[in-house]
Formats: C-alpha cells, structure tokens, sequence
C-alpha cells in the first residue's frame, strides 16, 4: 500500500518540507498513539543532523538510536516519527524507498518553484520573441505580438514568404 503522502494540489506540495534534518522541529509530534488511531502516510523522511551525538526517538520501540527515520501523519492530524527500520517494519517500505519516492515529489515541487519565478516573466519573454520575430520577419512589432492563449509559428510558404499560423494553447496557471 502507498502511504507515502500524495500532496492533492500543487499547492500543498509547494508548502511540504519533504526531506528534514531535525525531526523535533515539527510542530505537533506526539510519543504515543491514542487506541483506534491509525497511520494515514509517511509526510516526509529525515536524516538527523546531530547524529551521532544525539539520535531521533522512535515512537514504536521508544529507542533513541536512529539517524534516518520517517515522519507519519496519523488520522487524528498529529505527527509520529518513527526510525528507519521500525517505520519499514510499520510500512512495509523502507527508509530508501521512501526516500525515492519522496524525491520525485520533491523533483515536482522544484520545478513548481522554477514555475513560479517564471511565470511574472512570461510577459517580457514574449514581448521579447514578438520583437525578435519582427525584425526577423519585417513584420510591424504589433503585429507579432503573441496573445497569452496563442502560439503563433511562422513558416514559409512554396513561394518562399513567411506566413503566421496561429495555434490554440490553453495555459492554465494553479496555484
């Protein structure tokens, strides 16, 4: 079963701190869990930066040894961390599993963050290929200039003139 965390938008992947070097800087951690409360989903993986001078704590076997570990997110909203081997024992994945998939989703979250430097830019990059593409084709700057919602190509005919092929692009921003 996939526990790992799926992030319904792209929006609550942006916000997710999917990879943690101190899992005691989580807010809502608790040490037990209450009867009838079950793991949801693995939320993120840590690898503890004051190891090996102080070790994370496991919830399962309440040992004080692990480096590596998972942080679940149980049905009550609270947080559980648990040690690499006891949460793949509990999950049935282990800690390097989890990780890659969880690198995947942060591969995602990267690019949204690439995304959303880009797209405020997006304006002045197509003013800049309407006026490249107007000096290229002696065509007026006005005429060139590219509508938020089309792509226009230009390609040249059998007689060798240039002539402009507008193309339906739906672009739809999420945030």
């Amino acid at each position: 079963m996939d526990r790992v965390r799926s992030f319904g938008t792209d929006q609550d992947l942006r916000l997710a701190e999917l990879r943690i070097t101190d899992p005691y800087k989580q807010t809502g951690i608790v040490w037990e869990i209450p009867p009838g409360v079950e793991l949801v989903e693995v939320i993120n993986t840590y690898t503890f930066d004051r190891w090996p001078g102080e070790k994370a704590r496991c919830i399962k076997c309440d040992g004080r040894r692990h480096k590596h570990g998972f942080t679940a997110l149980l049905s009550n909203e609270a947080k559980a961390l648990y040690g690499s081997k006891c949460g793949q024992d509990e999950f049935g994945e282990s800690w390097a599993q989890a990780t890659n998939r969880l690198r995947d989703r942060r591969k995602r979250q990267t690019l949204l963050f690439r995304l959303d430097e880009l797209l405020p830019q997006i304006p002045n990059i197509r003013d800049g290929f309407a006026h490249a593409f107007s000096v290229y084709t002696d065509q007026p700057f006005e005429q060139v200039f590219l509508a938020p919602d089309k792509v226009v190509t230009f390609l040249r005919d059998e007689s060798g003139r240039f002539r402009d092929i507008p193309l339906d692009v739906r672009i739809e921003i999420v945030r």
